[in-house]
């Protein structure tokens, strides 16, 4: 898999803009929270590489990449 560990900034209120950032490229984000803060004040705990899976169909074959981002 690519580099979703290095797309992963820390601090207050980057969860949001790692979550996007992961999505424009093309990764599907499964956000883990450990606590209640807001997730546009959540700070990115760890991104971990998820599964990847294809589909096919007459037309095209697709493959998702998936991460997971834990946040608090």
């Amino acid at each position: 898999m690519g580099a979703p560990a290095g797309a992963a900034p820390n601090g207050p209120g980057d969860a949001e803009k790692t979550i996007k950032n992961l999505q424009s490229q093309g990764y599907t984000v499964i956000v883990n929270r450990l606590g209640t803060t807001p997730l546009d004040q959540a700070s990115v705990v760890a991104v971990r590489p998820g599964p990847n899976y294809s589909r096919a169909d007459t037309l095209s074959a697709v493959t998702r990449r998936t991460v997971y981002v834990d946040v608090k």
